[in-house]
């Protein structure tokens, strides 16, 4: 019985780890993607920003700042997307008001890189970083949209 107790957990042992592997892997796969999304955002702004050599030593340390915080803050936003039928009022009371956190702390995160870009480049390249950074989602997510209807085909 010992001998078949200690194989049981030797497998339990394994699955556990197995699974730990996995999720690892998955959420560096996810960081990646966003990592990937991060640089393709700073090539196609880099091509319409015109940013002498020393705004841009100053402006893409901060901006690649800002995405990774960002990041942190879209992935806890993320986590709160639970099917909503099985969730109690507190539950979703909760969730509810995580969610608005969230949103308030990535609109602090904003105000608080805006003035930091406004130190290391001009007012009129901010808003047009604002420009072509929502340029940049449009292009994103028109990619996003073709790529799946051809995989529909």
């Amino acid at each position: 019985m010992k001998l078949l107790s200690a194989e049981l957990t030797k497998v339990q042992i394994s699955l556990l780890i197995s699974t730990l592997l996995i999720c690892v892997s998955i959420r560096s796969e996810a960081q990646t993607g966003y990592q990937n999304i991060t640089e393709q955002r700073i090539v196609y702004l880099s091509s319409k920003l015109s940013l002498t050599a020393e705004e841009s030593q100053k402006f893409w340390p901060l901006f690649r700042e800002y995405h990774k915080k960002r990041e942190v803050s879209s992935v806890k936003r993320k986590s709160l997307n639970v099917p909503t039928h099985e969730l109690s009022q507190e539950e979703s009371l909760r969730i509810i008001n995580d969610y608005i956190e969230i949103k308030v702390q990535q609109a602090l995160l904003l105000e608080e890189f805006h003035n930091k870009y406004l130190e290391v480049i001009p007012p009129q390249k901010v808003l047009e970083l604002y420009k072509f950074d929502e340029e940049f989602n449009k292009h994103l997510l028109k990619q996003i949209k073709n790529a799946g209807q051809r995989r529909r085909r």
